[in-house]
């Protein structure tokens, strides 16, 4: 067994090549809003990679190609390779411990190679295409013509040493196209690439320089957001390739609704208070910022780097009885937490709650060798970005006998196999708050536990199912610091059953 490892170059060379520029592999701001919280790589340059580690055949071509992606590749992980050779077949297999990232099956035929250097021009679509069900009607057809970028394409075949290895370069540029359509076209800017599988024409064409393409809708699932095309590559007007094209449909997360009072009434039952939200720019951290921001809270939102999304909470709140006011920067540094509580002494002299909800993008991972090194990160990530910020202002909170609400979650009590990081993350914060709540016996401690929310990082078919609202998380925290209660020093209240 082998291992690979993609780097971001390797990403950003392969959409250059291919002139795949979906922003779920190249913008970090827009794969920060997706279910991955980070720029997925490719899943072709994932089997070209593997390809590359395959002996180079000399008189024999690939009659057909099976690629099947079952799970997300990312940049600067180590990943397992299994090969397997046969007479006739290759059989490639990339994975991450017990995970299958990509599978990829070739079936050879006696041929002689041919070539594709590509072109310097580029691919009609210069951004994806934004889609809706209505695009997905079967029997749509679409056609048009693409070439690989001949510099990077050239740099990539290299990089990986791909010659003769897997077919010639006429077949590596076909995955590439392939790509280019799932990412760019159809289903486009959506899109998560499920299967592909590519028949090749025994055909005569030797050199060429760009593809003829023609793709149509044969099946279209909208409960699961499953499409199917075919596809079909030409060659010089000879056909080259035919096959069909698997793709989800990933659903468009309807922007963060400014509003609320049907949850809960604007009001201002926190006038003259002060509020530190620590992951407080979309998801359920904005809900809570508005919450308490229509109860007339002066809100300090802190954000690492959405700051478009915080931006437009910031506009969306203008007319709140509250202010919102923008705090960029890491929360678990240590020097950013002490400047926010000095910049809170200085310009407000207290601090009424501190609402600690940043957590580390969520990726399933086992408990297995593989993964040790990315749970230990997470589970260190996830405690600095709340053990930082409540270290710096324990005793600002602790001075006006406030709020320290930790948002957790429910996994602390059902966990999720795939989630060991996430739910060790959880609990040691849970018995963080608790040590805290006997330290600092004024503060009104608080864990939230929330089941799944439609998030930016539930945002799938199946992660939709059953999921609440943020807002409406976020209207129950808030009534119930706005209820009186009896203060229960040196003990932690739980928020759950949401």
């Amino acid at each position: 067994m082998s291992s690979i490892r993609l780097t971001s170059d390797d990403v950003v060379l392969f959409s250059r090549a291919s002139h795949d520029r979906n922003p779920m592999h190249v913008s970090e701001a827009y794969a920060r809003r997706t279910p991955f919280g980070q720029p997925v790589a490719f899943g072709v340059l994932g089997a070209l990679a593997a390809i590359g580690r395959l002996t180079p055949t000399i008189d024999r071509t690939p009659a057909r190609i099976d690629l099947e992606f079952s799970h997300p590749l990312f940049a600067d992980v180590d990943y397992q390779l299994n090969i397997q050779r046969g007479p006739d077949e290759s059989h490639l297999h990339l994975i991450d411990g017990r995970r299958s990232l990509v599978r990829a099956t070739i079936t050879y035929r006696a041929a002689s190679h041919g070539s594709m250097k590509g072109t310097g021009t580029d691919a009609p679509l210069l951004a994806a295409v934004h889609r809706t069900k209505t695009d997905f009607s079967v029997g749509r057809c679409i056609e048009g013509t693409w070439s690989p970028d001949r510099d990077a394409f050239r740099q990539l075949r290299d990089r990986w040493k791909l010659d003769g290895k897997g077919g010639d370069s006429r077949h590596h540029a076909a995955l590439l196209l392939a790509s280019y359509i799932v990412g760019m076209d159809m289903p486009g800017r959506q899109a998560l690439f499920g299967r592909l599988t590519l028949e090749f024409a025994p055909g005569d064409v030797a050199v060429a320089e760009e593809f003829e393409y023609r793709i149509e809708v044969t099946s279209y699932q909208p409960i699961f957001n499953f499409l199917v095309l075919k596809i079909e590559m030409r060659l010089e007007d000879q056909l080259f390739a035919s096959g069909e094209i698997q793709a989800l449909v990933r659903e468009s997360l309807e922007p963060r609704a400014a509003g609320g009072d049907d949850l809960l009434p604007t009001g201002d039952g926190l006038q003259g208070r002060v509020a530190l939200l620590v992951g407080g720019s979309r998801g359920l951290g904005a809900s809570v910022a508005e919450a308490l921001a229509r109860q007339g809270c002066s809100v300090l939102v802190n954000f690492a780097q959405s700051i478009e999304d915080a931006e437009q909470l910031r506009v969306d709140l203008e007319g709140a009885p509250g202010k919102i006011v923008l705090v960029q920067g890491d929360a678990s540094d240590a020097a950013s937490c002490a400047g926010i509580r000095d910049r809170i002494v200085r310009d407000y002299g207290r601090l009424d709650v501190l609402v600690c909800n940043a957590c580390p993008a969520l990726l399933p991972l086992w408990v297995e060798p593989e993964s040790v090194e990315r749970i230990q990160e997470h589970i260190a990530r996830s405690i600095g970005l709340a053990l930082t910020p409540l270290a710096a202002l324990a005793e600002v909170l602790s001075a006006s006998g406030g709020w320290n609400v930790l948002i957790s979650s429910v996994a602390v009590k059902k966990p999720v196999a795939e989630w060991p990081h996430y739910v060790a993350a959880k609990a040691a914060l849970e018995g963080l708050m608790a040590t805290v709540a006997i330290e600092y016996p004024e503060l009104k401690c608080v864990i939230v536990r929330p089941s799944r929310l439609i998030t930016d990082l539930t945002n799938t078919p199946l992660g939709r199912k059953g999921a609440i609202a943020p807002a409406a998380v976020a209207a129950r925290l808030v009534q119930w610091i706005l209820a009186p209660r009896e203060h229960t020093g040196g003990r932690v209240e739980y928020l759950e059953d949401l």
